[in-house]
């Protein structure tokens, strides 16, 4: 007699086989009709941090930028925060200076001791909108954008590095304490948010790290491994061994 799956299997099933949770990877929300602004910045202000920090940086538009030139950004954009705490591009541009200058490893020394966690996290907040579905203009969207991408990899690559390295205690606090699998959801998360302001290759990233997708993957391949099984079986019985050796 057939049958029938509970509407509980129906939802397992159809969360298995999304490729992710249903609305996570929605609509962007940047609209590029609103103009260029940021919480807390009027703009005249806005446009005149905006060139102090396009100069600050201009220096390391380069394929290998040397240390002097990374240590001298990173000081100016410091005097920069310092003067405008809450200027969230700066946070997130000093935080991609400290990654060329320290490296990407969070249970590193290095960069436990410096600000580039920090930085990403204070970007974030100070860039995101100050209600929940709020929409964003592309200023506000780019900062997100990179700010959640960063963060997003370097969680990623602390839960990859979470059963090999010996420097627990050096994770920022927001991880400490966390399995590989927690550490992992929040990566993705922050990935997922990358997505949405528009990172393709964040996106990408947050699917296929979707514990649903890798559990389909995971069905797949044990439905695969019962058929290859049941064909050894039939070849065994004596209905064919033209192919044996080959799986």
């Amino acid at each position: 007699m057939a049958q029938t799956l509970s509407q509980n299997d129906k939802n397992v099933l159809s969360r298995i086989f999304e490729s992710h949770p249903s609305g996570s990877l929605a609509t962007s929300p940047i609209d590029p009709t609103l103009p260029n602004s940021l919480p807390s910045f009027p703009p005249g202000v806005l446009s005149e941090l905006r060139e102090l920090e396009f100069a600050t940086i201009n220096p390391l538009d380069s394929a290998n930028p040397s240390q002097e030139s990374l240590r001298q950004s990173i000081d100016r954009l410091t005097e920069l925060i310092t003067s405008y705490p809450q200027y969230s591009s700066a946070y997130n541009n000093r935080a991609q200076a400290l990654r060329l200058v320290h490296g990407d490893d969070l249970y590193s020394e290095a960069v436990r001791d410096s600000t580039l966690w920090s930085d990403l996290c204070s970007a974030i907040t100070f860039a995101s909108p100050r209600q929940p579905r709020q929409r964003v203009c592309e200023l506000q969207g780019q900062i997100l954008r990179s700010a959640y991408a960063q963060r997003g990899y370097l969680t990623w690559k602390a839960a990859k590095n979470l059963e090999t390295t010996g420097n627990l205690n050096n994770l920022p606090p927001e991880l400490t304490g966390l399995d590989k699998e927690a550490i992992e959801d929040k990566a993705r998360s922050d990935l997922e948010a990358a997505g949405r302001y528009g990172d393709q290759e964040a996106k990408k990233m947050a699917i296929s790290a979707n514990p649903y997708a890798r559990l389909c993957g995971n069905i797949v391949e044990e439905a695969m491994i019962a058929e290859l099984q049941n064909m050894r079986d039939s070849w065994n019985g004596g209905q064919s061994h033209a192919f044996a050796k080959g799986i």
